[in-house]
C-alpha cells in the first residue's frame, strides 16, 4: 500500500479499501468507470474483488492491460500494484466522501 501516493484515485480489491480511504480516493473494481482511476491493486488470492459486478483477479487484471496499467510491483502474497501514467482526475475528490 505503501507504493501508492497520497490524493490519488486507486481502484483495489474489497480488502485494501479501508487501508487506503484515509489517504486516497478509492474505490472497487470496476465500479468507477474507465477513465477516473490511476492507481489499481489487485489481490490473486480471492475468488472476486468485490464490487457491483465483481471482477476476478484474471478480469481485472486483463482490464488493467487494456486501459494502459503498469505493473509497479507484484508481491509474495498476491497483491500486485499498477499504475497508469496520466494526471489524477479532479472528479476524485468528490467520488469518496
Amino acid at each position: 500500500m505503501e507504493s501508492i501516493p497520497d490524493d490519488v484515485c486507486v481502484e483495489a480489491a474489497d480488502n485494501a479499501v479501508p487501508h487506503l480511504v484515509d489517504r486516497t480516493y478509492v474505490g472497487l473494481h470496476g465500479d468507477m468507470g474507465d477513465e477516473l482511476a490511476t492507481w489499481m491493486i489487485v489481490d490473486t488470492t480471492v475468488e472476486e474483488l468485490g464490487g457491483w459486478d465483481p471482477l476476478t483477479p484474471d478480469e481485472a487484471l486483463d482490464r488493467a492491460e487494456r486501459l494502459g496499467y503498469e505493473v509497479v510491483t507484484e508481491d509474495d502474497h498476491g497483491i500486485w500494484v499498477l499504475h497508469r501514467d496520466r494526471p489524477v482526475d479532479p472528479v476524485c475528490a468528490t467520488y469518496v466522501p
